[in-house]
């Protein structure tokens, strides 16, 4: 059988959002803004204002069949959205060795810090080095195939130990690099040395994961827990899967925008399948039981502005989470999730959600005027803006200022001409495009790299 060169996307290079947002050498010590944020106005903090000022909030903005075309269509499939379930039986191990090999390397000589000025010492370095196991990768790999169980971090490193490239900086772990949630497929390409971290390639790139955390099966499983037909969707924050209607605890439960395949839709309560472990570490289809409730939905949301509206308030105030730090979203996580709920298949970093869509304008070649009237002519809502390292949703404007909502670690303000004061947001939040004015960075408007339009649009 031919082998086939599987593509890795380099952990150590995956960058969900918000990077830019930390301080840096020219700002000064951080200060907390964990009240209002000034100059914004409060009733434009909530959905129904945008809705209100909607013309047509229920207009079908695009059906089921073309969100599956556009999906289907979509430019990044292949190495940005990569098909794990389609690898195929056999692929070429060697790029993947040489990229572990590479990672420990990198590791053992690089700078890092758990706590303040403390480095991680010599011993803990080379002890994770030694549990990548690199040696043992095979020249030909045979993948097997499989599902996330538990919501989980995925690392850079077999470790839980959270360490850091700056002293102190405990919000942007270095060994992570996003959340796999439940029911994400996944293939196994390694294991290390005690059996305890798998190394997968998920839809997004190849990482670690705890073992516990993984299930492998057959595909015929794997295919029943991935039934599109009839999907119980959490549009809620969180949505819990409970092993009976009368259990108080819950068993499992899975993020906003992911789904579970339906089984009976009961008057209190919908039967749905979830991944779980078999008495034999196997995967097996479990039956659980959501609640019917507003934090579900059966079938995908009908995409439209009051729907996109109300989905972007969801989460609105939740603390920010580097990569999933935390349980909750950064700034690229916070826009996949959003429209996941209607069904558009997202991937994962700031500088690739940019490019999701055919309908995007470059703004390198446009001034701040310029860039407020393409605004002004885009659609609220439904329209993506940031740049490599952040990622807002336009909302829209209002007395000619344009209002983003974002998860997002802080902003800037000038105390002098070459210095900053960093003031830490940390939360899902609206804020207005001007913010930055007259700091080192500048302005966020100006800042902006593209626009993007998740539908059928042109520019």
């Amino acid at each position: 059988m031919k082998r086939i060169l599987l593509p890795v996307v380099l952990a150590g290079l995956l960058i969900p959002g918000c990077t830019t947002m930390k301080p840096s050498v020219q700002s000064s010590m951080v200060m907390p803004a964990e009240g209002p944020v000034a100059g914004i106005p409060s009733e434009i903090e909530y959905a129904d204002f945008w809705i209100r000022n909607s013309e047509k909030p229920d207009q079908v903005i695009m059906t089921p069949e073309q969100i599956e075309k556009f999906n289907a269509e979509n430019p990044l499939n292949g190495d940005v959205i990569f098909d794990v379930l389609g690898m195929p039986d056999e692929i070429d191990g060697t790029n993947i060795r040489s990229y572990l090999a590479g990672m420990a390397r990198t590791l053992l000589d690089g700078d890092y810090y758990i706590s303040e000025n403390i480095p991680l010492e010599s011993a803990e370095r080379k002890r994770i080095a030694a549990l990548m196991d690199t040696s043992a990768v095979p020249d030909v790999i045979q993948p097997k195939k499989g599902m996330i169980i538990r919501r989980v971090q995925t690392r850079k490193w077999p470790t839980i130990v959270l360490f850091t490239t700056t002293p102190g900086d405990i919000e942007f772990d270095t060994t992570v690099g996003t959340a796999l949630d439940l029911g994400h497929p996944v293939a196994l390409l390694h294991t290390s040395s005690d059996g305890r971290w798998s190394y997968v390639r998920n839809e997004i790139y190849s990482c670690w994961v705890p073992s516990s955390a993984v299930a492998f099966g057959s595909m015929d499983v794997i295919q029943e827990l991935r039934d599109k037909s009839n999907p119980v969707v959490a549009i809620g924050h969180r949505v819990s899967i409970f092993g009976s209607p009368d259990n108080k605890a819950a068993v499992a439960d899975y993020q906003m925008g992911s789904y579970m395949p339906l089984r009976m839709a009961g008057r209190d309560f919908c039967r749905v399948l979830y991944p779980a472990r078999g008495d034999n570490n196997e995967l097996v289809a479990r039956e659980g039981f959501v609640k019917r409730d507003s934090s579900i939905s059966i079938g995908y949301l009908p995409y439209t502005l009051r729907n996109v509206y109300r989905q972007c308030f969801v989460p609105y105030g939740h603390r920010y989470g580097w990569a999933g730090m935390y349980e909750e979203r950064d700034c690229s996580r916070f826009a996949m999730d959003v429209f996941r709920c209607f069904g558009f298949r997202m991937p994962r970093t700031s500088s690739t959600l940019l490019k999701a869509s055919q309908a995007r304008l470059d703004l390198k070649d446009y001034d701040r005027q310029a860039r407020l009237e393409i605004l002004g002519n885009s659609p609220g809502g439904i329209t993506l803006v940031g740049w490599s390292g952040h990622i807002m949703l336009y909302l829209g404007e209002v007395d000619g200022t344009p209002y983003v909502i974002q998860a997002t670690w802080g902003m800037r303000k000038p105390i002098d001409t070459d210095h900053d004061q960093t003031y830490r947001l940390a939360r899902i939040m609206v804020g207005d495009l001007l913010m930055g004015e007259g700091s080192q960075r500048g302005a966020r408007i100006d800042r902006l790299s593209t626009v993007t339009i998740m539908g059928n649009y042109r520019f």
